[in-house]
């Protein structure tokens, strides 16, 4: 009788992806520990850290919001207008016309950037048809977060 059972061979993707996870923050917190003794320091390369995981986190947001907002578009033949917000993308607005072909995103309502906050959704943007961005956590004063915005995501 032939076994089909095997031996994993390996880590699992989950595995590999925690042990990368925690090996760089473990890098980030034991740096160079001759580079400086200040632990704000310390502290600062994880907000850095985690702050650009957030960045990332807002520019998926942004590139799928983006590609929302253009199907909103082929469907209605313009933008949401800047009175009805990224809200047209998941309620019909009432001065919209039967072309509507909504909800556009599963969601009941617009998600918040990793801050926290409402994107900003500008139409007509100053860099595309609609400008779409996110702050970051300027807000609170935090200077490593820098503006996620759709005109600068490739």
């Amino acid at each position: 009788m032939i076994s089909h059972y095997h031996k994993s061979k390996g880590m699992s993707l989950f595995s590999l992806m925690f042990f990368v996870g925690m090996s760089s923050v473990a890098y980030i917190y034991f740096q160079d520990q001759n580079e400086s003794s200040n632990g704000d320091d310390k502290q600062g390369m994880i907000s850095q850290f985690v702050s650009g995981t957030l960045s990332q986190k807002a520019k998926l947001q942004i590139k799928m919001l983006s590609h929302t907002i253009e199907l909103y578009m082929s469907d209605m033949g313009n933008y949401p207008s800047a009175e009805e917000g990224l809200e047209a993308l998941v309620k019909k607005p009432d001065s919209v016309n039967s072309y509507w072909g909504g909800p556009y995103l599963q969601a009941s309502k617009i998600p918040k950037d990793p801050w926290g906050y409402d994107y900003i959704y500008e139409v007509p943007g100053v860099h595309h048809d609609f400008d779409l961005y996110s702050l970051g956590n300027k807000k609170h004063g935090d200077s490593h977060d820098a503006v996620v915005a759709n005109w600068d995501i490739k």
